[in-house]
């Protein structure tokens, strides 16, 4: 789920500056970058969740995955999921607003994400170097979130750190939204 919202929202925003049409989306958000982002992204945020938040009652539900957890605290697990890979598929296209690029690095990142959060290998049997880059990936902590209270049931104490390193990858498109608006504006990067 997480490759396929950052693949998504990259698409969503990259077509936008492919086709010409970034400044008539600016001008119906008022020509602020932060209404035409959040306007883009509502939708998408709510698809998204139902996906996520069908997924986790098909598991734990109807296929009975050992849970030891509760259901509402995987909700939210999925939600920060979501919403922060969003924050990451805009941060890609706000750092690098050519569409082939941008989903060439959102999908490199994505696969990556796979190896380094612990699903293929223990992270701590991992280089030193390799573990300290392992926590840039969310779903590193959609992982261990997932471990603290689904396999162990340890509450609130045990994945609060999680909730908080995915929560700042909320941070990320501001730092590329002036970036984003300029090519938005200008529209000077290549576009096939």
């Amino acid at each position: 789920l997480e490759m396929i919202i950052i693949i998504i929202i990259i698409y969503s925003f990259g077509t936008e500056l492919k086709y010409g049409t970034s400044r008539h989306l600016l001008h119906a958000a008022g020509d602020s970058m932060a209404d035409a982002m959040a306007g883009k992204l509502a939708l998408y945020t709510m698809l998204f969740l139902a996906i996520g938040y069908s997924l986790v009652f098909l598991l734990y539900r109807q296929m009975g995955f050992r849970f030891e957890g509760n259901i509402p605290t995987m909700l939210i697990d999925m939600t920060l999921l979501v919403v922060s890979s969003e924050c990451i598929g805009v941060f890609i296209i706000g750092c690098i607003p050519v569409l082939r690029f941008a989903l060439s690095i959102g999908a490199l990142l994505s696969v990556m994400g796979f190896s380094m959060t612990g699903f293929t290998l223990p992270v701590e049997a991992m280089p030193p170097y390799i573990r300290g880059l392992a926590e840039i990936f969310p779903l590193r902590h959609y992982y261990l979130f997932y471990v603290q209270e689904g396999i162990f049931g340890a509450g609130f104490a045990g994945w609060y750190k999680e909730a908080i390193h995915m929560l700042v990858y909320l941070f990320l498109p501001l730092l590329v939204m002036n970036r984003l608006e300029k090519a938005y504006i200008h529209q000077n990067f290549p576009k096939d």
